[in-house]
């Protein structure tokens, strides 16, 4: 709670600071790739579970406030997909399979470094909050090539695995371009991961096979590409020369 009680303080003085100068809105789209960092499964040897296994199509709005050429605040609101991907090794050519995918709403509050004048190149960095809205459908299977081919599906939501709000932290690198007098294309790559744990400390025994599964001191780490298109709505005031 203090964590997330900081992160709105952050952002409220940003903000205000901001609000007095030049006001950006955007929106963004693009695809982003995700891996569940950590200790979890169910305890078997020969275990990959930090496999990028899929992307996902995000989105969202963002609101920017510029102070000076150099300098801006952005609060964002994004819709984003993440995925935990896990597969085990067992005996005798047994092989566990599974998937989820976890649903969040991401509410960056960024501090924005700008260089350059109609093509300019930007850092974006800053505090994250995760709010995970839907999701955690596990759909897993066994199978088995001893004796012929032997495959057995099983299902079960695991949200409740998952911690309802994650803190992270958020680095971004892009360009972007004034196309017309008020409006702003932008490309931009970003990484984020979770500080606190995604997941909560829990150990589960799963009722179709009887195996152990846990969780411990996991993240998510996200690599994201996205473009945007924003339009200014203020102008900066430049004092004249007395």
């Amino acid at each position: 709670m203090k964590k997330i009680t900081l992160i709105i303080f952050y952002g409220f003085c940003l903000t205000n600071v901001g609000l007095a100068q030049d006001m950006t809105v955007g929106l963004r789209i693009g695809s982003n790739l995700s891996i569940l960092k950590g200790d979890y499964g169910n305890g078997r040897e020969n275990t990959n579970y930090s496999t990028i296994d899929a992307s996902h199509i995000s989105y969202g709005l963002y609101f920017n406030y510029e102070i000076n050429n150099i300098l801006s605040t952005q609060f964002e609101i994004n819709s984003r997909t993440k995925r935990m991907y896990y597969t085990s090794e067992g005996l005798i050519g047994a092989d566990w399979d599974g998937k989820s995918n976890f649903n969040y709403l991401e509410i960056p509050i960024l501090a924005k470094y700008r260089i350059g004048n109609r093509f300019k190149g930007f850092i974006n960095t800053g505090p994250v909050l995760n709010i995970l809205v839907s999701g955690g459908n596990y759909d897993y299977y066994t199978w088995s090539s001893h004796a012929g081919v032997i495959r057995n599906e099983y299902n079960r939501n695991i949200k409740s695995d998952f911690n309802s709000v994650t803190i992270g932290i958020l680095g971004g690198l892009g360009f972007e371009w004034n196309i017309f007098t008020d409006f702003v294309l932008l490309v931009e790559a970003r990484i984020t991961y979770d500080l606190s744990n995604t997941t909560k400390t829990n150990n589960y025994t799963d009722p179709n096979t009887s195996e152990q599964w846990y969780f411990n001191d996991t993240h998510f780490f996200v690599f994201s590409t996205d473009i945007g298109i924003a339009y200014k709505l203020g102008k900066r005031k430049i004092k004249k020369p007395q």
